[in-house]
């Protein structure tokens, strides 16, 4: 029903607007964009706000049975969820910027489709032999497509941008809540990007409090002030 309606909009606004617009490549763009996403997507997006409501009603269950025992831990949950959030958010509308970009390329590849199966064109394709011809175009522009698509995923499995510029260590110092003395004092090293780098050394000596300030779970203290690490990426 809701995707009914939806079509039936288009047909409407198609009726309607003056015939320059069919003469626009920005309004074909638009239109074929309408017409591939009118089978679905309404329905879709019905979907999502229905499961979105039943996970809302899930998500306040599990928030008041965590109040019980404490609000911290309530806390703690949301923010954790955010970070996920955040980089939905962002590849989504990178998606979409790119289905905009790539909507003129799917519109002749559909062209080219419908030239090579549709009984309209049948004889002429024979007639001139232009079988190849577009069966070329098209595979090739699909070829296009979908190395741009494979390369956007690719970057989004690859989320964290790779270490060029190396890690410095200066001048850190830090020493465990409530310990009688600090586990490191005044350490300056520097990790280059793409080596392997080894800590050695005895039990208790910091290697691995070295490794928890490097993923950041403690901020390393200087002259009774929080310093931060350099993490260069550029």
């Amino acid at each position: 029903m809701v995707t009914d309606h939806v079509s039936d909009l288009i047909h409407a606004k198609s009726v309607e607007v003056d015939l320059a617009y069919y003469e626009n490549p920005a309004y074909h763009d638009t239109l074929f964009r309408a017409q591939e996403e009118a089978p679905w997507r309404p329905t879709s997006i019905v979907s999502g706000l229905m499961q979105l409501g039943q996970n809302g009603i899930t998500f306040l269950g599990m928030a008041g049975l965590l109040l019980s025992f404490h609000w911290g831990a309530a806390v703690v949950i949301c923010l954790a969820c955010v970070p996920g959030v955040l980089v939905r958010v962002r590849y989504a509308g990178d998606l979409f910027g790119w289905q905009r970009t790539t909507t003129e390329m799917e519109r002749r590849a559909w062209y080219f489709h419908e030239v090579l199966t549709n009984g309209t064109f049948a004889k002429e394709i024979r007639l001139f032999g232009l079988g190849h011809l577009f069966t070329g175009w098209f595979r090739d522009l699909r070829r296009q497509l979908r190395e741009a698509k494979l390369k956007m995923q690719k970057r989004r499995s690859l989320f964290p941008r790779p270490i060029t510029r190396g890690i410095d260590f200066s001048h850190v110092s830090f020493g465990y809540p409530g310990a009688a003395r600090a586990v490191l004092k005044d350490v300056s090293l520097t990790m280059a990007p793409g080596k392997v780098v080894a800590l050695v050394g005895e039990n208790g000596s910091g290697k691995t409090t070295l490794i928890k300030l490097l993923c950041r779970f403690y901020d390393p203290i200087l002259n009774g002030q929080a310093r931060r690490l350099h993490l260069r990426s550029r």
